[in-house]
């Protein structure tokens, strides 16, 4: 059984009910509710759930962007430098300019510091949001990552389980894809940016293929 798609999740209760109408069970009046052991399993893995869904992709509504300030005292060792990132940090995707993976400078992250010898730290990040800043497709998303963690205590089959997450790795397939859509150029490689300015490079190696390159956002 689908949620009701038509509105969108404002609140923690609004993301249990989603996850429950996907396992087949009854609505609950308050996510809270000690009572009650749907509300009970949903509370403890809601946040969980939504942090997950945010590691998993570069969302555009959860992008921030923070200069962050160096401690006045050093690391121990190693480094020059250390940052403490901001409280609602989940991700990093860029440091300086330069994206986290793909770096020409050295940083690690531990605990809640960014280390490096750089005496600058413009960083680009996933932050930690509220249900209700989610759109549509990464709410569907989150409400079946829910479903995943309570199918089990709840319903105690493992083929429930099985097909939430069989849902779940489609909707966050389909939710990415949109998400990556609306990032425009900076998102895409610079190779790709330049490919696509270039009608020549495009007329040569599409020449037999009917596909565009918008096609592959």
């Amino acid at each position: 059984m689908r949620p009701r798609q038509d509105l969108l999740m404002t609140t923690l209760t609004d993301l249990a009910n989603a996850a429950l109408a996907y396992l087949g069970d009854s609505a609950i009046t308050d996510i809270s509710d000690s009572t009650s052991k749907p509300a009970r399993l949903c509370n403890q893995f809601a946040q969980r759930a939504i942090d997950e869904v945010l590691r998993l992709g570069r969302w555009n509504k959860a992008t921030k962007r923070k200069a962050l300030v160096a401690d006045a005292a050093a690391p121990a060792f190693g480094y020059t430098y250390q940052y403490k990132l901001p409280t609602d940090f989940l991700r990093m995707m860029e440091v300086n300019g330069e994206e986290w993976q793909d770096s020409s400078e050295f940083y690690e992250i531990e605990d809640d510091r960014l280390l490096s010898d750089e005496d600058t730290a413009e960083i680009r990040y996933i932050a930690r949001i509220e249900i209700g800043q989610a759109d549509a497709l990464m709410q569907e998303a989150i409400a079946l990552r829910l479903g995943m963690k309570i199918a089990i205590p709840l319903t105690g089959s493992a083929e429930m389980q099985a097909a939430v997450v069989a849902m779940f790795q489609k909707a966050l397939a389909e939710a990415r894809h949109a998400d990556a859509i609306e990032a425009g150029g900076r998102e895409k490689s610079a190779w790709t940016r330049i490919f696509g300015r270039s009608r020549l490079l495009r007329a040569r190696t599409w020449r037999r293929d009917p596909l565009r390159l918008e096609d592959y956002p």
